[in-house]
C-alpha cells in the first residue's frame, strides 16, 4: 500500500533462540508494525546476527525518527513520542513497554537509536539455545 521495501539480513548461522515463541513473535510484530506505521518512504530492514551467546536483532526504518528526549521515553508505559504523533498515528503507547518487558523476561535487552526525520533502529538481544536435544523438546524452539 505504501510501496515500502522490506529487507532482511541473517548475518550468522544461529541455533534456535531460547524462549516463548508466541511472545517473541509479539515482539517482532510490534516492532515491524511500528516501523511500517511511522515510515512513508523508503522501507524497513531486519538484521539478525550473533553476539556471544545472544542473538542480536535490529529493526531499522527510514521513518520520522525521534529526538533524544523522545527516544529516552519511548519504552515507558502510555508514552508516545509527542502529542502530535499520538493524534496523527493513534495508539495508547503500550506496545513498546510490553515489548521491553517480554525481552527483559527472556534475559535480553532492548534499545533504540534514532534521529528526527531520519528513522529509527530498534535493537534487541535474546539468549540462544545451547542445551541438549531432550531439554529442547521439553521447552520448545523459539
Amino acid at each position: 500500500e505504501k510501496g515500502l521495501y522490506l529487507r532482511y539480513l541473517i548475518l550468522d548461522e544461529l541455533p534456535p533462540v531460547y524462549g516463548d515463541r508466541e511472545k517473541i513473535r509479539e515482539v517482532f510484530e510490534n516492532l515491524l508494525d511500528n516501523a511500517i506505521k511511522f515510515t512513508d518512504n523508503g522501507g524497513v530492514e531486519i538484521k539478525v546476527e550473533r553476539e556471544g551467546n545472544m542473538a542480536r536483532i535490529s529493526v531499522k526504518d527510514t521513518g520520522i525518527g525521534m529526538d533524544e528526549e523522545e527516544a529516552k521515553r519511548v519504552f515507558d508505559k502510555f508514552t508516545q513520542a509527542s502529542p502530535e504523533i499520538s493524534r496523527r498515528f493513534g495508539g495508547v503507547g503500550l506496545g513498546l513497554s510490553i515489548v521491553k518487558s517480554i525481552i527483559e523476561a527472556h534475559g535480553g535487552r532492548i534499545w533504540v537509536e534514532s534521529r528526527k526525520n531520519e528513522g529509527s533502529t530498534f535493537y534487541f538481544t535474546i539468549p540462544l539455545y545451547a542445551g541438549g536435544e531432550d531439554e529442547e523438546e521439553d521447552y520448545g524452539r523459539g
